[in-house]
């Protein structure tokens, strides 16, 4: 099973190196995240760039089968129903 990481390649290539893994998974790097405190309409219009829309972009163009996120449900159920 093929896995792709998405968010800031800084901070995911550091814990990959720590670990024992035999394969290397994809990373699609941006730096732009969803913050706590940022508004739906916010997330939807200003953020094109965040992890959480990019990942799912690529469930939309056929290049993931599924998005697994530990970030803000709301988030992610906004950003499903417009990407």
């Amino acid at each position: 099973a093929d896995i792709t990481l998405v968010g800031d390649r800084r901070a995911i290539e550091p814990v990959l190196l720590a670990g024992d893994s035999p394969g290397r998974p994809e990373i699609i790097h941006t730096e732009e995240r969803i913050e706590q405190g940022d508004s739906l309409a916010t997330i939807l219009r200003h953020r094109a760039r965040a992890s959480l829309r990019l990942a799912l972009e690529c469930v939309r163009e056929g290049r993931a089968d599924a998005v697994v996120s530990g970030g803000d449900t709301a988030a992610l159920m906004a950003l499903a129903r417009h990407v």
